[in-house]
């Protein structure tokens, strides 16, 4: 398979190592318009890369090893449509067992007050 070096003018060196990973007899077969609707699926969905404000990297070498550290703090810019999505989905799965739950909860809680009434009417009825 050969793949072509070529640069794309994308926004991103990403995008031109995705492009040029094609095959190059595929790449040449496309159109314009076709390179670029893809150029652009391409640049949409990768993540938007923004400085973290607290960006710590450093290395700590053993005697046989060397382990690499990296501490990246900063504002969540990541999208949350997927994290929304998840979470309305869990909601939905976890909801039936959550009143499930309650109910057998309600279910026990009444049988411990039902036998505990019950001896009390018991002792009640010893001394009469």
């Amino acid at each position: 398979m050969k793949t072509s070096k070529m640069k794309f003018g994308g926004k991103d060196q990403i995008v031109d190592d995705i492009l040029n990973g094609i095959n190059r007899e595929v790449l040449y077969s496309l159109s314009f318009e076709q390179l670029a609707e893809i150029k652009k699926a391409i640049e949409d969905n990768l993540p938007n890369k923004k400085k973290h404000s607290i960006d710590v990297h450093f290395t700590l070498p053993l005697l046989f090893k060397r382990l690499y550290f990296v501490f990246s703090s900063g504002t969540d810019i990541r999208g949350n449509k997927k994290v929304a999505k998840e979470i309305m989905n869990q909601r939905v799965k976890t909801q039936p067992r959550d009143i499930a739950i309650v109910f057998v909860g309600l279910f026990c809680l009444s049988s411990f007050i039902g036998s505990i009434i019950y001896k009390i009417i018991q002792v009640i009825g010893a001394r009469l």
